[in-house]
C-alpha cells in the first residue's frame, strides 16, 4: 500500500509541475503577444521584446520562433545585429 501511495504522489507532482510548466509557457507567450500588440506597425526587436518581458535574448528568440511556426507573428527584418517583429494581421 506504501509503494501504491508514493507512486500516486509522484505521478501527481509530476502533473503540477508539468501544468506549472504550461501555465509560465502561456504567461510567457502572453506576455510577447501583449507587448507586440501595443507597437503596432512598428514591431519590436528581439532585445526590446526580452527586456520588456524580462527574458534573456536567447529565451525570447526561442519564444518568438515557435509564434512564428504558429503564425502568431512574422520576422519583418533580420539584420545581423537584430530582428525586428511584428504580429501577424
Amino acid at each position: 500500500m506504501m509503494i501504491n501511495l508514493c507512486g500516486r504522489m509522484q505521478a501527481q507532482q509530476k502533473d503540477l509541475v508539468a501544468l506549472t510548466t504550461r501555465a509560465s509557457s502561456q504567461l510567457k507567450l502572453e506576455s510577447i503577444l501583449s507587448y507586440l500588440r501595443g507597437k503596432g506597425d512598428t514591431g519590436a526587436t528581439t532585445r526590446e521584446i526580452s527586456d520588456h518581458c524580462d527574458l534573456s535574448v536567447y529565451s525570447a528568440r526561442n519564444w518568438l520562433l515557435k509564434l512564428e511556426e504558429k503564425h502568431y507573428v512574422i520576422l519583418v527584418s533580420d539584420s545581423i545585429r537584430s530582428s525586428k517583429w511584428k504580429i501577424v494581421s
